[in-house]
């Protein structure tokens, strides 16, 4: 045993360990744990102290002037006061450098890994050693455009972005163990992360300090995925790595325009209002602009400019400026969009060459990389800011698509060209616009371009295209440069044209005065209006068109008023297009007063439900009166004798008739008002059923149809002869309420449908021939002493009631009247004694009925 010093070396923290002497040692002790700190010079706030500390920039120093660096610097090599700045920076944040390098390693390995941890790098600057730290920094130290550098170039990374990070590193806190530290990217966790990638940390042992190294990362890898190299001449020495520079360029598009400043517009209290440039810039209403200028003395200088709409190369300031503190004729200049009229940019790195040239590498600043530790981190953004003509239009809004009858194009000869009209939201876009349209019928397999009649920039008229055909739309905006929006594509569009039901009547009003009502309404404005058509019912209340009959078979379209026979009821009118579709729903108008007269029903047949008349190709069935072939399933006894219950097969006619029985005869020829009755309703007896599982489950076989799949007209033929007498009568012609002349009528009903299985169900059909009140009357007849007969200008249909008022009658005198008839009537005027005398008299007969 010799008492003496180990090791002789100088400059070492020793550790004496006594052990006691037992059986269970035996040789030498080959392994010894411990927790060391190195003692190195420190930078206390005001001077470097030998101490115990782990900080980064004591680290570093030591690293260039320890024992272990085999050629140690002086001081002067050695950018000391950078240093104490770092080393404030990493004492406020918490980093620490903590590893053991019991390996060989170079100096700049050392360096590198212990700067990374204060993140920063080394750097020789002017002959020093140095640092060069990622930090937040607002003020530039340079400007480069197009007009001071050259050959740009950028590479962008699409790697796939990591959910999460697995941060490795040497846990203190857990016994100095390799530990793992998870950080994930915002709104996601562990249940969410897909994607993990791998980070070691060497010299980390906190895990808040892993965890914050470890988002700032993240962030790095999220905002600074592009790289931007370009050439510069000597304005490159003004800045170095680290610093941060403006820059504005037309290939990545960054800003709008660059150039330098040509003159200065000064006003009378020297001020500049206004800077000339040597180049055209464009502005657009609405939006905001600015100018960066890059000053004499390297300052950075931007002024909000007043937005002149157009292209122009004289802008003006927002503010004034005095002369000594507005920019200098050359002064380099950046313009563009507020806050987008150039980048900020972090250098990477110089690559000098020759000719006093070097090579600038840059990544984007991306301030929110420092605060990553403390709140979210945002998505990247391009930077790019794009010219309005360079910026692709915004895809086209149909707000309305148009292909009826409001779209219809009338011709001077009545024929129509139908048309489909798109009518656009205004785009946002301040350039013209033109619309690209491309058409695809049903049945074509390529798009191919649509025939344009017109064209605004909000409403676009297609021709070419054919009724009830369906087409797909491809809409797409062209601008100027030929830059082509995405396309908006509309697909299967029916093609209406004149297929759709005119519009309806609206407004229909009624007057009655005497025997006569005036009609009004509102005119329909559909281009393919063809006409009105007027119908009446004697109901009120809730009617339905079918329940009406004729009245006006055909108005003409530009008729709004219209005169016809007065009657109580319910008046209905529709429009009629050129394709003989009628308007969906009648307006109404209700007549509760008639003629003044009054009405009195001469003549009246009721049909329903006996249904007497003579029947061709049609049936009376349950009451009913319907085509013939159309069997009521409800009084089946038994379906299983039915060979067929598919209807259709049966052989239903589409056309029958039916005649009343017996024609109405008036005895003479009188002026008449004939009205009509007519319920109809449609059956569809086309429905199959055999696959019905429970006949017994359907309450009723009846079903309403589509009242235009079938009709029911009903006809009048006239005769002024005995009806019974084999006389000669008219055509038949279509029946409307009005006023005739004749001693007979007859009537049938027409009966159609569009389709075998369809039929028209008659419910109800009467008739009625109204004569109207009339009077007659004479003053000063002269009546012989043997009496005379007095017969009427017109005979009325019945015998009238008759007044008479004499003129200068004696005591006792009186007159008789006998034989009234319709014809006329006899008087005789007797005195006293009963003995006939000449008098004078008037008279009024008041009835009904007017013979001809």
């Amino acid at each position: 045993v010799r008492s003496s010093r180990p090791v002789r070396m100088t400059g070492l923290a020793m550790t004496a360990l006594r052990i006691k002497a037992t059986d269970q040692l035996n040789g030498m002790v080959d392994r010894f744990n411990g927790v060391v700190q190195a003692i190195i010079p420190d930078w206390t706030g005001e001077s470097w102290v030998p101490q115990a500390t782990a900080n980064p920039a004591a680290i570093y120093r030591h690293v260039l002037q320890g024992a272990g660096n085999g050629r140690p610097l002086d001081d002067a090599r050695i950018d000391v006061a950078r240093l104490q700045d770092w080393h404030e920076r990493c004492r406020l944040a918490g980093r620490e450098f903590n590893a053991v390098i019991d390996y060989d390693a170079s100096v700049r390995d050392i360096l590198q890994d212990v700067a990374a941890v204060g993140r920063a790098s080394p750097a020789v600057i002017d002959g020093r050693w140095s640092v060069v730290e990622d930090l937040a920094q607002a003020v530039p130290v340079q400007h480069f455009t197009p007009r001071n550098s050259f050959a740009f170039e950028a590479q962008k990374s699409f790697d796939e972005q990591p959910s999460a990070l697995r941060v490795r590193f040497v846990n203190r806190d857990k016994g100095w163990v390799q530990d793992e530290r998870l950080v994930f990217v915002d709104g996601i966790d562990e249940t969410t992360a897909e994607r993990y990638e791998t980070l070691e940390l060497a010299g980390v042992t906190s895990s808040d300090q892993a965890w914050k190294d470890g988002r700032y990362h993240l962030a790095v890898a999220r905002l600074r995925p592009e790289t931007y190299q370009f050439s510069a001449d000597i304005e490159h020495l003004v800045c170095t790595r680290g610093d941060l520079i403006r820059f504005a360029h037309d290939v990545p598009m960054f800003g709008l325009m660059t150039g330098r400043i040509a003159a200065r517009v000064v006003d009378e209290a020297d001020q500049v209002t206004a800077l000339a440039l040597d180049a055209t810039v464009s502005m657009t209403a609405g939006k905001s602009y600015s100018l960066r200028v890059r000053r004499g003395d390297g300052q950075s200088q931007t002024m909000t400019l007043v937005t002149q709409a157009g292209a122009v190369n004289q802008v003006t300031l927002a503010a004034a400026l005095p002369l000594a503190e507005a920019p200098q004729v050359g002064d380099l200049c950046m313009f563009g969009e507020s806050g987008l009229e150039s980048v900020a940019l972090v250098v990477k790195s110089i690559e000098p060459h020759g000719d006093l040239t070097a090579r600038i590498t840059c990544v984007d600043a991306a301030p929110a990389v420092h605060t990553a530790d403390i709140g979210e981190i945002p998505p990247f953004q391009s930077q790019i800011t794009l010219a309005d003509a360079d910026l692709p239009p915004p895809a086209p809004e149909v707000q309305h698509l148009q292909s009826g009858e409001e779209s219809l194009i009338r011709h001077a000869d009545g024929s129509f060209t139908t048309r489909i009209v798109l009518t656009l939201r205004p785009a946002a876009y301040s350039l013209p616009l033109r619309l690209d349209v491309m058409i695809r019928a049903e049945g074509e397999s390529a798009f191919r371009p649509a025939e344009i009649l017109s064209a605004t920039a909000t409403q676009v008229s297609l021709v070419g295209v054919e009724e009830g055909e369906r087409y797909d739309l491809s809409l797409r905006y062209v601008g100027p440069g030929g830059n082509r929006s995405t396309a908006a594509l509309i697909s299967g569009y029916a093609v209406e044209g004149t297929a759709a039901l005119p519009s309806d009547v609206t407004r229909l009003s009624v007057t009655v005065l005497g025997d006569v009502a005036h009609l009004s309404w509102t005119p329909v404005g559909d281009i393919d209006l063809s006409h009105y058509t007027l119908r009446y019912t004697p109901e009120t209340g809730a009617v339905d068109w079918q329940q009406a009959v004729a009245l006006v078979e055909k108005i003409a379209m530009d008729t709004t008023a219209l005169s016809v026979p007065a009657a109580p009821g319910t008046y209905m009118i529709k429009a009629v297009d050129v394709g003989g579709r009628v308007s969906a729903l009648a307006a109404q108008a209700v007549s509760p007063v008639g003629i003044g007269g009054g009405f009195n029903a001469v003549e009246t047949r009721q049909e329903a439900p006996a249904f007497t008349g003579t029947k061709t190709g049609v049936v009376r069935m349950d009451g009913a009166l319907r085509l013939d072939g159309a069997d009521s399933m409800d009084d089946w006894s038994d379906v299983d004798d039915i060979d067929t219950i598919d209807f259709g097969a049966s052989g239903l006619l589409a056309e029958g008739l039916y005649e009343i029985a017996s024609p109405v005869d008036l005895g003479a020829v009188y002026r008449s008002r004939v009205t009509a009755t007519l319920h109809v309703q449609g059956l569809d007896i086309g429905a199959l059923i055999d696959q019905r599982s429970d006949l017994d489950g359907l309450e009723s076989w009846d079903g309403d149809i589509d009242p235009t799949r079938f009709a029911a007209l009903l006809d009048i033929a006239l005769t002024d002869g005995d009806p019974g007498a084999d006389p000669v009568w008219s055509d038949w012609q279509a029946f409307v309420i009005g006023d005739y002349t004749a001693r007979g009528y007859r009537f049938r009903l027409r009966l159609y449908s569009e389709d075998p299985s369809l039929t028209p169900v008659i419910t109800q059909l009467g008739i009625t021939v109204d004569m109207p009140d009339r009077s007659e009357s004479a003053a000063g007849i002269e009546v012989p002493t043997g009496g005379m007969t007095v017969f009427y200008s017109n005979a009325f249909y019945a015998p009238p009631a008759v007044s008479v008022a004499p003129h200068n009658l004696g005591t006792g005198d009186y007159y008789a009247i006998t034989d009234s008839t319709a014809d006329g009537f006899f008087i005789r005027f007797y005195n006293s004694a009963d003995t006939g005398v000449a008098r004078r008299f008037d008279f009024a007969a008041r009835g009904y009925g007017f013979s001809v």
